[in-house]
């Protein structure tokens, strides 16, 4: 399964550099929230004195965490352009792990999320930012941003099998994305926030992945952070068991 999963994985890989436009836009486009967040929110007193040492070191691991959120949330897009081509039913019948053809859809994101991750950090670095919590701070912050990747990866796949159609994958996965982001840790710290919203991003996986990062990068750790990487990683393992079970769906109904 392993080999069948890296073969696989490669062929995802490469046909992200078929797209060249397409994999520098999705590389432009946390540094450029990163920069505007980071200038629009940066002046408010009550976010520098909330933040901490910097807003810029509080959002940096926020802005991985969204990167790896919205780039898996469409990866269902690409294998329903599979589907579409006959080639997954083909890829299904072939003696190749099942498993593997799942999972390979998943890890064929871990390579931009890793150069997202490396482009987001270098920039914090540029403007004197540097991560208190060194080479294993940081290899936490991609291993949590990878967490998120293979949840919302997974849910964005089990609904390309479950809907089997363009439209209501788009309609569904910004339905969800954009609460997520604003009721979550990862823009502002919880205690600024509305009572409400505060209670909802204690549930929030996004607020999990965000502070368990954050706390990785400013080698602040706390026991909380580590029910939250449990949370997180039981919800990952959620996410897969939904996307398997919509993958047998899918087969009962072929």
């Amino acid at each position: 399964m392993i080999n069948d999963t890296i073969i696989l994985t490669k062929r995802i890989i490469r046909n992200h550099f078929k797209m060249p436009f397409y994999l520098f836009l999705s590389l432009l486009q946390p540094l450029m929230y990163l920069l505007l967040f980071g200038s629009l929110f940066s002046d408010i007193d009550q976010l520098k004195s909330s933040a901490g040492s910097s807003y810029i070191t509080f959002l940096t691991p926020g802005m991985v965490i969204l990167s790896a959120m919205y780039g898996s949330s469409y990866i269902g897009l690409g294998l329903l352009e599979d589907i579409n081509k006959d080639f997954f039913d083909r890829l299904v019948v072939s003696a190749v792990s099942r498993n593997a053809i799942l999972m390979s859809y998943v890890t064929g994101n871990f390579f931009p999320i890793f150069l997202q991750t490396v482009i987001l950090v270098t920039a914090g670095m540029i403007f004197g930012y540097f991560p208190q919590g060194g080479i294993l701070g940081l290899l936490m912050v991609l291993y949590v941003a990878i967490l998120v990747s293979i949840s919302f990866g997974s849910l964005s796949i089990a609904l390309s099998f479950l809907t089997n159609r363009l439209e209501p994958i788009i309609g569904i996965m910004n339905f969800f994305t954009l609460p997520l982001m604003f009721t979550s840790t990862m823009m502002i710290p919880e205690k600024l926030m509305p009572a409400w919203i505060k209670l909802v991003a204690r549930y929030n996986p996004i607020s999990w992945a965000a502070d368990i990062a954050r706390g990785a990068y400013t080698n602040l750790w706390s026991m909380q952070l580590k029910y939250s990487l449990i949370c997180l990683t039981l919800f990952s393992a959620l996410s897969i068991f939904i996307m398997t079970l919509a993958f047998k769906s899918y087969m009962r109904a072929r």
